[in-house]
This record gives structure tokens, sequence and C-alpha cells, in this order.
């Protein structure tokens, strides 16, 4: 099933990043490969519409400058061309687009870079998966704030973990978890989770937290459901 267009055209282009400047909104961007990778979080510092004469208002009169959110321990590489795959979290679904890079600015929190309007943003689609149950051992572990989360099962978009009871007020349905990162196999992929359910594990010391997945990585979510699907496959086997 292929994403879905959630905004396009030059108006409702335009609307929404002036909205999501006055909110604040976070836009995530993924440094690294699988040995190492960092997640930068940027927030909207401009957004400037620049209308030419005698012409219709196209996406190359808007221009959108990234800033930093706070200060990163590590050396971004941006470069004027690049195209990057730029995610946020919104009205409960991973959002994206493809920007293109302009100008760049260093400062002392790291890399700003300006980009034009892009031509889409898409929705991310909620997929039924293959889930298969987690053993120790496996392969497959699960960190917040480093610290290692018990699993129960995971799909290519989502897991159940176990969480202490005493973790309640931290969880909220609908709101993301921080700060994970997921190893399976090869694939090592920071992400944000977002709550969609809670209920009382059995012993009634922890809970069983359902998560969605929110991939900050340009193809971790279809490396997931490769790694998923051929576990699956072998275990049929």
């Amino acid at each position: 099933m292929d994403d879905s267009i959630k905004v396009s055209g030059f108006k409702p282009l335009y609307q929404f990043f002036v909205k999501a400047k006055s909110r604040k909104q976070s836009f995530f961007l993924t440094f690294g490969d699988s040995q190492g990778q960092e997640v930068m979080d940027y927030r909207l510092g401009r957004v400037d519409y620049k209308p030419a004469k005698m012409k219709k208002p196209g996406l190359e009169d808007v221009s959108l400058t990234f800033v930093p959110a706070g200060a990163v321990e590590f050396e971004a590489v941006i470069e004027p061309g690049d195209k990057l795959r730029i995610e946020f979290y919104y009205e409960g679904f991973v959002n994206y687009f493809i920007a293109e890079v302009g100008f760049i600015t260093p400062s002392d929190d790291g890399l700003s870079f300006s980009a034009k309007l892009p031509e889409q943003i898409f929705a991310k689609q909620r997929r039924d998966m293959v889930r298969i149950d987690v053993e120790e051992n496996s392969g497959i572990e699960m960190h917040v704030n480093d610290n290692p989360v018990r699993l129960l099962n995971i799909s290519g978009g989502g897991a159940a973990v176990l969480m202490p009871l005493a973790n309640r007020d931290e969880l909220e349905i609908g709101k993301a978890i921080k700060n994970m990162r997921l190893s399976v196999d090869d694939l090592v992929a920071p992400l944000y989770a977002e709550v969609r359910h809670l209920r009382m594990y059995e012993d009634g010391d922890f809970l069983i937290v359902g998560l969605r997945f929110i991939f900050f990585g340009y193809n971790h979510e279809d490396q997931l459901l490769h790694l998923v699907h051929k576990r699956t496959v072998s275990s049929e086997g």
C-alpha cells in the first residue's frame, strides 16, 4: 500500500509550514549509517515568501529555514543540493517530505539550512503486518534512554513491550515515547513510538504497552518489514 499524499499545492503547503513554524513543530533528520546513527531535531526558523512579479506563485518563491532545536554532540554533514527526507509526527501519523538543501549556515548548535517548499507532504499508511514473538537471545532488542526494554512481539510497524507499572504516569495513549533504539540483526534504528494501548500484565508489576513506530531513517521501515518477514518464513520452514 502506497503512502498517501497529505498536502499538495502551493497555498496548502505554504499555509501548513507557516502554521508549523508558529506551533514549533519538530522535524527530524537522521545522520549516519546502520552502524552509528544520530537523530537531530529541527525547528522552522523562517518561512519567507518572495513572490516574483508578473508570475503565478510557485514553490520556488518560498524559502524554509530549518534550525537545530538544540546543541548536538556530533558533526552533521549537509551539503547544498542534498535531498533530505524530513519526517515529523502530526495528527497520529508519521509524515514526511523530500527537501533539497539550498544555503547552509553553521552555528554553535549545528547546521541550519534552507530549502524550497516541497512538492508534497506524505502520510505513512497504517498497515496490518506480520508479527513475530520475541524470545531471549533472539537478536532483537529495544532500548529507551539506553535502558533495555523487554519486547513481547514485533512487526514492521510496531511492537508490544513490558514497562514497569511505576512508569505509568509517563505513558499516555496517543503520545510519543522518545529516545528509543531498535536493534534487529544488522539493523540499528533510532526511533520514537506512539503509545497505542495499555493493559496490565499478569503479574501486576508491569504494563503491556502497544507501540506504533515512528521511524526517522529513510528506509528503516522497509528494512524491518524485510527482516520480520524473513524470520517468519524461516520459522514456518
